[in-house]
């Protein structure tokens, strides 16, 4: 449903928080808006895909998501959390990470400032699935401490579980980290920066019965990843099955959905 109130005036707003003087920050909050913080890492991929592949490809969905809600409610892009946890992935070259404390503390306080403000809506998209325990509870934190009143995270796969399983050719733990799925994202939104030589299949054995080191067909169970050691070459998937035609399906679903999500936030009753 569109914000009749916000369709005489959006377009008058850029998407991006950071394109905005301060006059026309404080002129958007009158539309009450949802703000979207991607949030992604810097950590290998194998050797075929690059180091800021989480966060490039959890800033393009959310800018796109953010423009794409824009047209319906007010949605703000924040900048990216661009360095996350990632403590498992740090055997291997150009690496960055954080503390879960100090990615916990980091969107908290960043949070915080835009409560400060005055705003009252945030989705913390997340691009990377080591990030997914500290923005739980971060958001946690955030809503049960009454910093702001709606917030939500989001792992943008899990969004589109569905249309990733229809698509996918890979069996359990082919998209497990830089294989069948990021590589099909990879492939469609930046294929020059894609290494097609130095794909290598690896698929990963579990390590008890019922494991899973796959994005999407998680086990009822958690062994946390030390990368070194579940893989030979960090690669757990298969990049070998991605497409930037599964890729191109992959992005749109994710931008639908995510959007849909920050509608319906800007729909969501606050209690008192």
């Amino acid at each position: 449903m569109i914000d009749n109130n916000w369709a005489a005036d959006r377009d008058d707003f850029p998407v991006e928080l950071g394109l905005m003087p301060r006059q026309q920050v404080a002129r958007l909050l009158q539309f009450d808006p949802v703000v979207i913080i991607p949030v992604g890492a810097v950590e290998q991929h194998g050797e075929h895909l690059p180091l800021d592949t989480d966060s490039f490809l959890v800033t393009q969905i959310a800018a796109a998501a953010a423009g794409q809600a824009h047209q319906q409610v007010a949605a703000v892009l924040a900048p990216t959390v661009s360095v996350g946890y990632s403590a498992h992935h740090m055997h291997y070259s150009g690496t960055l990470t954080l503390s879960s404390g100090t990615l916990i503390a980091l969107l908290r306080e960043m949070v915080e400032a835009l409560a400060r403000h005055g705003f009252r809506r945030v989705l913390i998209l997340n691009g990377h699935g080591g990030n997914s325990a500290a923005l739980l509870v971060a958001a946690s934190e955030l809503r049960s401490g009454g910093v702001v009143p709606v917030v939500a995270t989001a792992d943008y796969w899990n969004l589109i579980a569905g249309v990733i399983a229809q698509e996918r050719e890979s069996g359990i733990g082919g998209m497990g980290h830089a294989g069948e799925f990021e590589t099909s994202l990879m492939l469609h939104l930046r294929p020059a920066a894609v290494d097609r030589e130095r794909m290598v299949r690896t698929m990963h054995t579990p390590r008890v019965p019922d494991d899973s080191l796959d994005l999407v067909q998680k086990a009822p169970f958690s062994i946390p990843w030390v990368v070194h050691r579940d893989t030979s070459n960090g690669v757990i998937g298969d990049p070998l099955l991605a497409s930037a035609a599964k890729g191109k399906r992959f992005f749109e679903a994710a931008v639908e959905r995510a959007a849909q999500l920050t509608c319906d936030l800007h729909q969501m009753k606050i209690g008192e």
